[in-house]
Formats: structure tokens, C-alpha cells, sequence
């Protein structure tokens, strides 16, 4: 299996990209969580739709991979994957762009490993990323050890009180994706390999932490994407959703692909 990490470089020039073409974004009415409080009001539970949306995104990715059967390549993956961002009405255009952006970005290439910092977050938050970069490193599927841990970081995180709004999404999406994503593989990796196999591919057991940290390193790069463009709390939920959302399953998806189907690259 050829082992590329995943360019930071590369994300940050998308991030250029975008806030240098970005256009001002309409508040639009929004059923889910409230972005509209003030400084460092957002909680983990706004967030928790991020995790929801996550996982719902991997089971039809599955299911569309099953579904192919012998036909079923990267690009095609990579192609539904863009398709269900596009037609994802929840969210702005322009989130959405963002989203599929990384999508391509993250799909390119095998991604061995991702930094969960070196996005634009600032020192303050990478402390906190950095934590939850130790926590994951211990991760072991269906050991619920870990959503404690991480619930425990989010109540330092909002006891903490030196951040904003913006900043606080992108740290209760990196929270709220990772506890999703451990619930998610927990329950289906098995699957996944077994699919797997009946590609004719033999499936390697990956270290938990990996894969569930490729979904957060994307919500993370999504959610600074998002931030970069100004795209701010104040359009809700529907300004950020398809950016995170698209970050984190595209890098799911790739890491997944990487540790469990390397002959996409044979």
C-alpha cells in the first residue's frame, strides 16, 4: 500500500481559495441549532447534528459501495459522495462548495494519517485538539471509555470561556464527530471489511484512532473552511453543516479506504 499523508498545505490553499472568492452570506431560516447567541454561547449539543448528519453520510456511502458490487471504484465513490453534498438543500451553496472542495481534496490520494491541527485554529484551540489527539490515540472500537473522555474535554472546553462562537464550532464539531464516528465504526467495521472482501481485497484491522481521527480532522478543516470564508454563526447551522460534513466523511471515507481497501491504489 503507497503511504501519503494527508497535505496540510493542500487544505490551506483551499482555504485561500475560498476566502479569496467568497460571497456575502444571506441568513437563512434555520429548524436546528441556534448560532445566533452571542460570544462563546454555543454548546456541544448545537453540534450534535454535525455527528448525526456523519454517520448517516458513511451508511449511504456503504450502502452505495455494496449496491456498485464489482464496479465500484474511488472515482465513483468520490462522485456520490459529491453528488449527495450538491443535493443536500439543508445547507448554502456555499458551504456545500466548501464541502465538496475537500471531498476531492481528501479523495485524491490514500491518506495514511491526519494532523488534527495546522488548519488556521489557534494556539488555544490546538491545546484542546491536541487532547483529543491523545484520546483517539488510545481509542479502541466498542470501549465506551472513550465518548467519556471525550465528554469530559467538552466540559473543559466550555468551561474554559476564552472562545468564540467560531471557534467553538469547530472544536464541539471536531468532539461531536468523533464520538459519532467511534459509534459508527464500533458497530461496522466488521462490515466494512466484509465488503471488502467480497472485492477480492484483504482487509487489514486498523488502529481505532486512525479512522475515527480522519472524520475529525475533516470536520476540523470543514469547520475552519467555513470560518475562513466568513461564514459566520449568525446564518446557523445551514452556513456550516455541508463544510464540515463534507470534511469529515471524505476524510472517513479515505482513511477507511486506505487501512481497509489498498487496492484502489495497487
Amino acid at each position: 500500500m503507497k503511504n501519503l499523508t494527508l497535505k496540510v498545505s493542500t487544505i490551506l490553499s483551499v482555504l485561500v481559495l475560498f476566502s479569496c472568492s467568497k460571497d456575502t452570506v444571506n441568513e437563512t431560516e434555520n429548524q436546528g441549532a441556534d448560532f445566533t447567541k452571542g460570544k462563546g454561547e454555543i454548546t456541544a449539543n448545537d453540534l450534535q447534528f454535525v455527528g448525526v448528519e456523519h454517520n448517516q453520510m458513511l451508511a449511504e456511502t456503504y450502502n452505495y459501495i455494496e449496491s456498485v458490487g464489482q464496479d465500484v471504484t474511488l472515482e465513483r465513490i468520490q462522485n456520490n459522495l459529491v453528488d449527495n453534498i450538491k443535493d443536500n438543500d439543508q445547507y448554502n451553496d456555499e458551504s456545500n462548495a466548501i464541502g465538496i472542495d475537500f471531498t476531492n481534496d481528501l479523495l485524491k490520494t490514500p491518506t495514511e494519517s491526519i494532523s488534527l491541527t495546522g488548519f488556521g485554529t489557534s494556539e488555544r484551540e490546538n491545546v484542546y485538539l491536541n487532547e483529543l489527539q491523545e484520546i483517539l490515540n488510545d481509542a479502541e472500537f466498542g470501549n465506551q471509555e472513550f465518548i467519556e473522555k471525550v465528554m469530559q474535554l467538552e466540559n473543559a472546553i466550555a468551561n474554559d470561556g476564552s472562545f468564540s462562537d467560531e471557534q467553538l464550532i469547530t472544536l464541539y464539531s471536531a468532539t461531536q464527530v468523533a464520538q459519532y464516528s467511534f459509534n459508527y465504526w464500533s458497530h461496522n467495521l466488521e462490515n466494512w471489511e466484509n465488503l471488502a472482501r467480497r472485492h477480492g481485497g484483504t482487509p487489514t484491522r486498523s488502529h481505532g484512532g486512525d479512522i475515527v481521527g480522519g472524520d475529525v480532522a475533516g470536520a476540523v478543516a470543514g469547520a475552519a473552511g467555513a470560518w475562513a470564508v466568513n461564514v459566520v454563526p449568525g446564518a446557523g447551522q445551514v452556513a456550516y453543516g455541508g463544510a464540515i460534513l463534507g470534511g469529515a466523511v471524505a476524510g472517513s471515507v479515505g482513511v477507511a479506504v486506505t487501512k481497509i481497501w489498498d487496492w484502489f491504489w495497487d
